[in-house]
Formats: structure tokens, C-alpha cells, sequence
């Protein structure tokens, strides 16, 4: 009797063993790190928490965020081993904007079309919230920083002006190389160089002048708060400090915003520099509206422009993948005006993050039309990139569906070839 026992405690042994054998391994996160520095992903670090594999990345390598985070995914899910879940925090100037988690067995059967698209992007979990555990891991040096990397951005501008009686088109069209460097988590400097190529729109148009240059600092605070702080040369020939705060609500879905700014005027008139005291307060509250069906937007808000000015304005616009159109309608002090916008991806879709200096043309081009193009009232100085903007392609339910269709778009061209 005692051999048959012991013989059938060895059995037991023996399959154990043999399944601990043929057991897929442990992720390994350094093998997880050097595959993302292959890919060209910044302010990196790797940790592994229960059954998930935690990335914590920023895409400066794609021009669209859900074809960066797409390719990510792609990479690292072949190094997943015995772990069954990627989860991936997205940061913006190395601050948390944001994350998103994907079971492999889910990513598997969507990309191979045995999902239907709308259940396979509502697998996707994308959260404006960050995981506890993983958020120690920002307070760290993360790999491969962008800190101290130059990046060379060349921007285009271009104003029109139609109606005019004594001439119905007038224009200008420059160039605006700017360095861009970061020296720390959320903190960067930016210096511009306005460059004309053709003006018939203002009289000091066709000097060579700076643009913005500018220090400014991006915070998260607790609760899905964002703050920024900027100082320097704006936009609309106004120096000074200008703040920003905003707040998500409903996973991104709403958003309110706060800006407020004190400067001064400083800019060439009949080729001289003039300048004044900081002594305009300006500030505007609004919030903003995503209904996620249909990637429409709504934004309302008031407060004081940057011509002194007191008043409001309505945006609403739609998304269609990288390309943004939007109607808006604004008031001050009794002038009302209104008009169309729209913003549209110039090429490459994807950069160079290798070196200490980078050069690229700025991502996305801008524009605003206003129906009575001749008053300056209801506009506004910039600082440089907004909190809104940084966040714009990784709303949740926006990733959520642009992802997936990244997942499935690469797989059906894996089986092509």
C-alpha cells in the first residue's frame, strides 16, 4: 500500500514539473525597456504589477498619438510572457495624462477581426485616473529622457485678410523656426524666430522679429488637475505671465478650463521697439463638451481678450481622425463676429528622436477665418502650446476607437505580405 502511494505522489511530481517546463516565462522589463528605445519612445520606465506589464512612455516618435500607442502595444506584446495584460501610462512632457490597459487574449481576437470594431475598442480600457502603484514610478528617473534634447521646429504662418475695399486679398506667410528643449519633467523653453516671405498685411511685417519665448511648467495635481505656468514673449506682442488650470470630469468627457494672465505690450512699430508696463489682466473660464459618438465638441466660455476687452465665445467642432472643422461665434464689448476654423496633420507621420538635436516641422496647421477680419477684438495671445492641446488625441473614447482600428488596419497588412 505504501508503494502505491509513494508511486502516485512521484506521478504528481513528475506532471508538475513537466507543466512548470512548458510554462511560459516571467515578462522580462528590461527586455520590455530596450524594445521601447528601439521604437523611439521617450521618458521611459518599465514595472510589473500582479498579472499586467506597466509601461509608462510619451510618443514623441508619431505625429498621431493612436498610431504611436498602437505601435507600442504591438511591440511589447510578443514580451508579455506569462502576463496577460499591458498597461500603458501616457505622458506629456513626462507628466501623466493619462493610461490605458489591453488583455492580449482581447487584443488578439480584435485585430484578427474576431471582435466586432466597436466591442474590440470598448475592451480597450483608457482612463484619464492613474493606477497608485504605477504613479510611485513618476516620482523616478525614467530611461531615455527627452530632457535636454534639442528639437528644431519649423512652423508655418499664414493670415488672410479678405473685404478690404481698397484691396480685397491681402496676406502674409511666414516661417517660424523655434527651439524647443526641455530641461525637466514638465518644464520647457521655447524661442522663436518669425522669418517673412511675403506681407501686404501690416506695416512691420517684413522684419525679421521674435516669436514667443518662453518658459513654461506643466503640473498634475491630484483629481485629474492640470496646472500651467508660462513666462515670456507671447503672441500678439504681449510679455509677461499667463496660468492655466484644467479640470476632467466624466473620463474626459467634460472639461473646464481657467486661464488667466497679467502682461504688457512690447513690439516693433515703424521699425522700433516699444514697450509698456505689465498692467492688463486678462482671464477666461470655459468648459468643453465631448459627445463621443460623433467626436463633436462643444466649448463655451467669457472673460477678458487681450485687447482689454470683455466678452464671450461658442466653439463646435468635430474630429475626423487628424482632421479638425469647427464653426465659432464670439462678442466684445457689443462687436460680434464669428467665423470657421480648421486644423489639418503636415507630413512626416513620423520623426526622428535620436541625437541631442532634432529637426521637424511643426505637427498639426492651424487656421482661423474670421467673417470681419479687420478688428483685433475677441482674440487671445498664446504661450505656446495649451493644456487642451497637449491632451487632444488621447481623449479616452477617441483612443479607444482610433486604436483599434490601428490594431486591425496593421494586422490585415501583416497578412498581405
Amino acid at each position: 500500500m505504501m508503494a502505491v502511494l509513494i508511486r502516485f505522489y512521484l506521478i504528481i511530481l513528475c506532471v508538475l514539473m513537466l507543466k512548470a517546463g512548458i510554462a511560459q516565462p516571467a515578462a522580462d522589463s528590461l527586455a520590455v525597456m530596450q524594445r521601447l528605445m528601439d521604437a523611439g519612445f521617450e521618458n521611459l520606465s518599465v514595472t510589473i504589477r500582479g498579472d499586467t506589464v506597466w509601461a509608462l512612455a510619451e510618443n514623441r516618435r508619431y505625429r498621431y498619438d493612436p498610431r504611436g500607442y498602437a505601435e507600442l502595444a504591438e511591440a511589447v506584446m510578443p514580451l508579455l510572457g506569462a502576463h496577460q495584460v499591458l498597461g500603458v501610462v501616457m505622458l506629456r512632457r513626462g507628466v501623466p495624462a493619462g493610461q490605458f490597459t489591453i488583455n492580449r487574449t482581447t487584443w488578439d481576437q480584435g485585430r484578427r477581426g474576431d471582435l466586432p470594431p466597436e466591442v474590440f475598442a470598448g475592451k480597450i480600457v483608457v482612463t484619464t485616473t492613474m493606477d497608485k502603484q504605477v504613479a510611485r514610478l513618476v516620482r523616478s528617473r525614467p530611461e531615455r529622457t527627452s530632457w535636454n534634447k534639442i528639437d528644431l521646429v519649423v512652423y508655418p504662418q499664414v493670415k488672410i485678410q479678405l473685404g478690404n475695399f481698397d484691396d480685397p486679398f491681402k496676406s502674409q506667410f511666414n516661417l517660424a523656426p523655434s527651439v524647443e528643449l526641455q530641461f525637466m519633467r514638465g518644464m520647457q523653453f521655447m524661442a522663436q524666430v518669425i522669418v517673412p516671405l511675403q506681407n501686404d498685411l501690416e506695416p512691420d511685417g517684413n522684419t525679421v522679429r521674435p516669436g514667443i519665448v518662453a518658459l513654461s511648467h506643466t503640473i498634475r495635481l491630484p483629481s485629474d488637475l492640470y496646472l500651467m505656468v508660462s513666462g515670456g514673449y507671447f503672441t500678439r506682442d504681449r510679455y509677461g505671465l499667463n496660468s492655466e488650470m484644467m479640470k476632467a470630469f466624466f473620463n474626459g468627457r467634460l472639461l473646464f478650463g481657467v486661464t488667466a494672465g497679467v502682461t504688457g505690450y512690447a513690439g516693433l512699430r515703424e521699425g522700433r521697439w516699444q514697450y509698456s508696463e505689465v498692467d492688463l489682466v486678462t482671464f477666461f473660464g470655459d468648459a468643453a463638451y465631448r459627445w463621443a459618438k460623433y467626436d463633436l465638441t462643444l466649448r463655451a466660455g467669457a472673460g477678458r481678450f487681450s485687447d482689454g476687452g470683455y466678452g464671450w465665445r461658442a466653439d463646435l467642432f468635430r474630429q475626423f481622425g487628424e482632421v479638425t472643422i469647427g464653426f465659432f461665434a464670439l462678442e466684445s464689448e457689443g462687436f460680434l463676429n464669428g467665423g470657421f476654423t480648421f486644423r489639418v496633420p503636415l507630413p512626416p507621420g513620423r520623426y526622428s528622436t535620436r541625437g541631442a538635436a532634432r529637426i521637424r516641422p511643426q505637427d498639426y496647421f492651424g487656421y482661423e477665418y474670421r467673417a470681419k477680419g479687420l478688428s483685433g477684438a475677441g482674440k487671445f495671445f498664446s504661450s505656446g502650446t495649451t493644456l487642451p492641446e497637449l491632451f487632444y488625441h488621447i481623449r479616452p473614447d477617441f483612443l479607444q476607437r482610433e486604436m483599434a482600428g490601428e490594431f486591425i488596419q496593421r494586422y490585415a497588412k501583416s497578412e498581405k505580405k
